[in-house]
């Protein structure tokens, strides 16, 4: 019910249920998980890292709550923070696309030029592109702004227009 009444922004009922679930069953890493993600919908960031930290303290193993503190550092505006927390969640899995993905993008197109790593967001972008096969969209889009910082923008086009006729092939 909690996640359903968060989608339907019904934050109020949301954060209820998830205090509910988290009474009835404190140790449920994912719950934690969920009720950090509304938190920060809600601009509580301080309250949603604790929930996100027992989450991974929690399920030690997972990268998801680690993944979730980076998400959560980007929205705050802090990067360097951001990219520390998808080092660790990559620590856990070298191979969660999602994480490869959000890391490459800040590598790729941080305000901060101290903070991008062209290079790194190219290895990052190219390892999730070819976990999905080719197929993810938004991993596509994050190769081509990472070929674009390092200068290559003849891949940078080549990959988004592969893209293009992908999405037009499945209408």
């Amino acid at each position: 019910l909690a996640i359903l009444f968060d989608e339907l922004d019904r934050n109020d009922e949301a954060f209820a249920k998830y205090e509910e679930s988290l009474r009835i069953n404190p140790n449920a890493h994912l719950v934690h998980c969920n009720f950090g993600t509304l938190l920060v919908k809600l601009g509580r960031h301080a309250e949603a890292m604790a929930q996100y930290a027992e989450a991974a303290r929690l399920a030690p193993n997972d990268p998801l709550p680690h993944y979730l503190m980076g998400r959560a550092a980007l929205r705050r505006g802090d990067s360097t923070a951001a990219i520390a927390h998808f080092r660790d969640a990559l620590r856990r899995n070298g191979n969660d696309v999602r994480t490869l993905a959000q890391l490459a993008r800040v590598l790729a197109s941080d305000n901060d030029a101290q903070i991008r790593d062209g290079p790194q967001a190219v290895t990052l972008a190219e390892r999730a592109n070819s976990l999905t096969g080719g197929s993810d969209p938004l991993v596509i889009d994050v190769l081509a702004m990472a070929y674009a910082e390092n200068g290559r923008f003849g891949d940078a086009q080549r990959i988004l227009q592969e893209m293009l006729s992908l999405a037009r092939a499945a209408g």
